[in-house]
Formats: C-alpha cells, sequence, structure tokens
C-alpha cells in the first residue's frame, strides 16, 4: 500500500524536482550576470560604472562651483577694464577741454597793439590759416567779443 502511494505521487515530485533544477538554473545565470539587471550585456562608464554615482554629482558640482568662480573672475575683470576705460575716456575728455580753455584764454594782443608793435609783420599761409609773424612770434587773427585780436600761436609750419 505505500508503494501505492508513492508511485502515485511520482509524477507530482518529478515535476516538482524538474521546476526545482530549473529555477537553480535560472538562478545561477542572474547571479553570473552583473549587478543593474541588465542580464549581463549592457556597459557603464563613468561613475556609475564603479558603483558610486554620488562621487560624480560630487564632481560635477566641483566642475560648476569652478566654472562660476571663473565667471566671477572674469566679469570683475571686465569691470576693471571697463572702469580704467572710462578714467582713460573722462582724462582725455578733460584733457582736450583744458587746451580748449588755454587756447581761449591765450595771449592776445588788440588789432591796435598789433599794429604798435615795432616789428614789421610778415604773412605766411599754412593750408587755409593765414597766419602774422614778427619778431620770431607768430599770431592768429581771430574774432572775440565782437573785436579782432591776435592770438599768439606756436609756429604752424
Amino acid at each position: 500500500m505505500k508503494l501505492e502511494k508513492i508511485t502515485r505521487r511520482i509524477p507530482y515530485l518529478l515535476v516538482s524536482f524538474t521546476a526545482l533544477i530549473m529555477l537553480s538554473a535560472l538562478t545561477a545565470e542572474f547571479a553570473d550576470a552583473k549587478p543593474g539587471g541588465r542580464g549581463g550585456g549592457a556597459k557603464r562608464s563613468g561613475p556609475a560604472s564603479s558603483g558610486s554615482v554620488r562621487g560624480g554629482h560630487r564632481d560635477n558640482r566641483q566642475d560648476r562651483r569652478s566654472n562660476q568662480r571663473d565667471n566671477r573672475q572674469d566679469r570683475n575683470q571686465n569691470r576693471r577694464e571697463g572702469r580704467s576705460n572710462v578714467r582713460d575716456e573722462r582724462s582725455e575728455r578733460h584733457e582736450r577741454r583744458e587746451n580748449r580753455f588755454r587756447r581761449h584764454r591765450a595771449r592776445h594782443i588788440t588789432r591796435a597793439a598789433f599794429r604798435g608793435l615795432s616789428c614789421t609783420s610778415t604773412v605766411v599761409i599754412v593750408g587755409s590759416v593765414t597766419y602774422y609773424t614778427c619778431g620770431g612770434t607768430y599770431y592768429e587773427r581771430v574774432y572775440q567779443g565782437g573785436e579782432v585780436v591776435y592770438i599768439v600761436v606756436t609756429n604752424p609750419t
């Protein structure tokens, strides 16, 4: 009787045993595969290949901070150069204004005083401007305040 019970259960045992063998074979196949469940065929590179994904984030953060620092330094350098250029332009404008003021304030004499000079004047034309020379000093005739005056200028030639 016992033998009959066992023989009736043999098909069930065979099916169970076969399922157990197949399951162990599948488990062994998955155990040989790389972690991550991609079936062993996918290869990774970068920080994730070593399993240290956080390290990659740290590197990216450091790169980002380094780039931000470089950009900030470049902006500051550009600002300094811009300020320097503005100072130079202001200085040049100031110099031009000063020269203009000096020219207007330059030594000048009236027509009567010019005619009263002890030397005889000679006319010198340079370009389209007429100059007068007397005793080595050059004069240019201009109108100032509605009257003719002669301004002392440097040698135009």
